[in-house]
């Protein structure tokens, strides 16, 4: 009887360490590595946008004078809050899902060679960041993009890039 009581005993101790190794076990996994941003600025320092998609074309300026963001045209009305939001965080520097190419290699494939959109970004001190945007992936996650001045061909996500096209092709003006 002693031998069926060790054994049961000894059956619910390897139950018990597997529970405990499957359950309590580390359960902190890899830290995720952060994506590397296509650039990266500070939203303040962003003083214009240019936004070009195919035929639409919008620029918006930061006045100072109004404390708020206004189109880039004479009566310079102000931009709607409620969708212009977060769009200088946004332009600040989107995460690269991947980078494709370090050489700017085939740009044709990509629709990188006459890009449909052209995202311009005037700081504060005087420089600018110039994006393009080709064709969306088959998948239609991303855009394929590059950055003046960079031979990288980048996966976008498609969400971002969408966001500011719309800010061309349906301008955010107050309802």
């Amino acid at each position: 009887m002693s031998y069926r009581l060790t054994l049961a005993l000894l059956a619910v101790l390897a139950v018990a360490v597997g529970a405990v190794y499957l359950f309590d076990g580390d359960d902190q996994q890899a830290p995720r590595v952060q994506d590397p941003f296509f650039y990266d600025v500070l939203a303040e320092s962003i003083n214009t946008v240019e936004i070009t998609h195919r035929s639409a074309k919008q620029a918006f300026l930061w006045s100072p004078d109004r404390g708020a963001w206004v189109f880039d045209e004479p009566s310079q009305p102000l931009v709607y809050s409620e969708r212009w939001g977060g769009v200088p965080l946004l332009l600040s520097g989107p995460t690269v899902n991947r980078i494709l190419t370090e050489s700017a290699e085939d740009v044709g494939r990509y629709l990188l060679d006459e890009p449909p959109t052209t995202i311009r970004v005037g700081l504060d001190d005087g420089e600018s960041i110039v994006i393009w945007l080709g064709t969306d992936t088959p998948d239609r996650r991303n855009y394929y993009a590059m950055r003046e001045g960079s031979s990288q061909i980048v996966l976008i996500d498609h969400l971002w890039g969408d966001v500011l096209i719309e800010l061309a092709t349906d301008p955010p003006y107050e309802p």
